[in-house]
């Protein structure tokens, strides 16, 4: 073993480099992942993330979950892959680099297992509004009333999906669907529901095109 020191450099010969040992850190709004004594930090509770500490540029943290938590993204100062919140699962992990000010970058995340689906729902609604930057899964389980969908509120991003589950309350009621900028949109091969079908269970799948800002219908099914 050497330690080889030259004008520019100082290289290590046939040393091991063992950082030092992963610490746990408690979740809270902004979570003190730059104080940690390591490189290596598992997160422990469920509280949501919507900020890590204030550090120096360039200092970097390889995380642990050890729970499900949501980690909320800033475009700013907490960018995460894909541009959206993530829910975590235990013993997902991330590589994150500090850019200073508070503010931080997500490399790269790994899920441990396939992410969970973000379910909302709710039992009707006269102008139902999924929050894209929350919701996979928008469910309306007694639909009593005929409905509007509104636009879907949040920051959606090209490709991005969502699946809209429809069921009324044993009586069919009429459908409408907001066809503005960020509304939804049909083509001339598949239109979108006018009405639920008395007691059956309905699936509507959109895909995001942020070229034309529209959810585009890309399939129907009903009579579950």
């Amino acid at each position: 073993m050497a330690i080889r020191i030259s004008k520019n450099s100082v290289r290590l010969e046939s040393i091991p480099l063992n950082f030092a040992a992963s610490v746990d850190v408690a979740s809270s709004g902004t979570t003190n992942i730059g104080a940690a004594a390591s490189n290596t930090v598992r997160i422990t509770g469920t509280t949501t993330i919507t900020a890590f500490d204030t550090v120096a540029s360039g200092i970097r943290r390889t995380v642990r979950f050890a729970a499900a938590l949501t980690l909320t993204y800033n475009g700013t100062s907490l960018i995460l892959p894909g541009g959206q919140n993530i829910l975590t699962v235990a013993d997902d992990t991330a590589e994150v680099l500090s850019l200073g000010s508070g503010n931080w970058v997500c490399l790269s995340y790994k899920f441990a297992r396939k992410a969970p689906k973000r379910v909302t729902s709710e039992a009707s609604n006269a102008t139902p509004t999924p929050n894209i930057d929350t919701t996979d899964v928008h469910i309306i389980t007694a639909l009593a009333a005929g409905s509007v969908f509104a636009a879907p509120t949040g920051t959606p991003t090209q490709g991005q999906q969502l699946i809209i589950r429809i069921k009324d309350d044993g009586t069919a009621r009429s459908l409408g669907w907001n066809s503005g900028v960020g509304g939804y949109r049909a083509s001339t091969d598949l239109a979108l529901p006018t009405t639920t079908i008395l007691g059956k269970t309905m699936y509507c799948g959109f895909i995001y095109n942020s070229t034309d800002t529209k959810w585009d219908l890309l399939a129907k099914l009903d009579n579950f």
